[in-house]
């Protein structure tokens, strides 16, 4: 999973991987992440995270 920021085209919304997980039922795993503005963690199996439903979007370094 690339360190970068992640765009959700249909929201609009930003966000940033803080780490790779499970699903309890089946132990699908999944991809743990945030809003770039905070608030609760997301998680998702991976294999709809990396469908298209979210585009990685490079960050320079500063």
């Amino acid at each position: 999973m690339k360190r970068c920021l992640w765009h959700d085209p249909d929201t609009g919304n930003y966000y940033r991987v803080v780490g790779i997980g499970y699903i309890k039922q089946g132990w699908v795993p999944s991809v743990v992440y945030q809003s770039v503005n905070g608030g609760a963690l997301i998680s998702q199996p991976i294999s709809e995270f990396v469908d298209g439903r979210f585009e990685a979007l490079e960050v320079k370094p500063l």
